[in-house]
């Protein structure tokens, strides 16, 4: 996703739009350098794509979800990349975990992976989605 080089990167990632404006939208991006402001395409900001769920039944769903929106439907417990608890004290609470992991090739071209570095995670509530 990123291309090699032997500088430090910083990556940046918003799970959600916030507004209209382009500047807040939901994406992945890196730079050489840290961000002042969330503005993609500004001097130093490449970006990648927009951040996906990892369901096979909605490959393109994001996390922009709505309660009447068949691409970007709200999460449900039957979906394959929720993990659901009856003891959960927090209704209508979704919990997501950011993991980062590098992968790289050695010179022989065999993939090679660092261990996996859980960011931690973010609480998205069914209610700020009311269309």
């Amino acid at each position: 996703m990123i291309p090699e080089n032997n500088d430090d990167r910083y990556v940046y990632i918003r799970l959600n739009s916030y507004g209209e404006e382009d500047g807040y939208s939901a994406a992945v991006c890196y730079g050489t350098s840290a961000m002042e402001s969330y503005v993609l395409g500004s001097s130093g900001v490449t970006l990648i794509g927009k951040p996906l769920r990892n369901i096979s039944s909605g490959s393109g769903y994001g996390f922009d979800f709505k309660k009447t929106d068949n691409d970007n439907p709200l999460p449900v417990s039957s979906d394959e990349d929720v993990n659901w608890s009856s003891s959960s004290s927090e209704d209508g609470v979704w919990y997501v975990d950011m993991w980062a992991v590098s992968v790289g090739r050695d010179s022989s071209y065999s993939p090679s992976y660092s261990k996996l570095l859980h960011l931690g995670s973010i609480s998205i509530k069914e209610e700020w989605y009311n269309d």
